[in-house]
């Protein structure tokens, strides 16, 4: 997927996943930086992890 926000942050994000587990990874960065916030960083990385309870669905 992809999302851009409202201040000009792009960002792309992924999914994989294996029978109850899924992997995810985002990298979200700002294109248009001014010379002045360039020391400061504003990119990220997010790496997330899922696992679906399919037996528990009926207790939930």
């Amino acid at each position: 997927g992809a999302n851009v926000r409202s201040y000009g942050e792009f960002a792309g994000m992924a999914q994989f996943n294996f029978g109850g587990f899924g992997l995810g990874y985002s990298y979200q960065f700002n294109p248009g930086n001014e010379p002045l916030n360039r020391r400061i960083g504003n990119t990220t990385h997010e790496i997330g992890l899922s696992y679906r309870f399919d037996r528990l669905a009926g207790l939930l």
